[in-house]
């Protein structure tokens, strides 16, 4: 039987530099500081899109697929003595080099014991990590090139599921919050806490972030933790992120939010059985009509 609450801390990275190592160093200096002042010991700890690595895919260069790493790479090595040390969950991002050619936008989950925790895809075949399942390919106003993470990601295979002592959780990563689909596939396979490690940038986009998250929570009535990179990175081009950290009950009510300052941590303890009463006051999942949705296969 799962635990009925659980202690969740979302920390905002910062900007990085091409120094992954001094990068590493700093994502373990805010992740020691989170735990440190926190009021209570999180259980889960989750960080943003492109932890210890500049957001690259800003620019098509051959030169960045020098930042991958494998998944048992200076980072996760890095992280995993601090969730062995405090005995924590973990979930952060990394540039995945799975073979010579072969790259993915991954998010591991570290245990307490600081090995990896097994997850399975829908289908039920087991992996270790989350896969971005849609990658982002944009332009700004004037033609030049926002966004290609098509040039070094392969796409993801299946959404994936974590089982923990409080239920099933699960990672959307940034840009795949835009897709409904796949909130609701984690509604239906009994996940209780959705996770959003993101990179979204300051201006509109930031200002809509927690619109996203709440709507995603109120409409799909499980948890949902946001987490973005925060501060202002110049080292390939200068792009200032929106952070964004925000915690959102079931019903949509927001339980904690940052404001967009590197290593800014939020936390927020979640009644797991508050999914159960909100989903009888408003039964969304009895009343879903799938029979009459046959258009969203086509």
């Amino acid at each position: 039987m799962s635990k009925s609450n659980v202690q969740i801390c979302a920390l905002q990275g910062g900007p990085c530099s091409m120094d992954q190592e001094k990068n590493v160093q700093q994502h373990v200096q805010y992740l020691e500081n989170a735990i440190l002042q926190a009021p209570q010991k999180p259980n889960i700890i989750c960080f943003s899109e492109y932890t210890t690595i500049p957001s690259f895919a800003c620019v098509e260069k051959k030169d960045y697929f020098t930042l991958a790493e494998e998944l048992d790479g200076p980072t996760t090595q890095a992280f995993a003595k601090i969730a062995k040390q405090h005995g924590v969950y973990l979930i952060y991002n990394i540039f995945e080099k799975r073979a010579e050619g072969l790259y993915y936008n991954s998010c591991p989950l570290l245990g307490p014991d600081g090995n990896f925790i097994k997850g399975y895809f829908i289908d039920g075949t087991e992996t270790y990590v989350t896969e971005k399942l849609h990658l982002p390919n944009s332009l700004e106003p004037d033609g030049s090139l926002r966004n290609n993470e098509k040039f070094y990601f392969h796409p993801g295979k299946l959404p994936v599921i974590f089982p923990t002592p409080w239920g099933n959780i699960a990672n959307i990563i940034c840009w795949d919050k835009r897709f409904s689909e796949l909130w609701r596939t984690y509604g239906l396979k009994d996940v209780s806490i959705v996770f959003n490690p993101a990179a979204t940038w300051g201006g509109w986009r930031g200002e809509t972030y927690a619109v996203e998250m709440r709507a995603m929570a109120m409409m799909n009535q499980y948890y949902v933790v946001g987490v973005g990179k925060a501060g202002l990175e110049t080292c390939i081009k200068e792009t200032d992120f929106a952070g964004g950290g925000i915690i959102v009950a079931p019903d949509g009510a927001i339980l904690a939010q940052a404001n967009p300052s590197p290593g800014k941590a939020i936390y927020a303890n979640l009644c797991l059985e508050q999914i159960k009463q909100i989903r009888q006051q408003t039964p969304i999942y009895r009343d879903r009509r799938p029979e009459i949705y046959q258009e969203l296969l086509k």
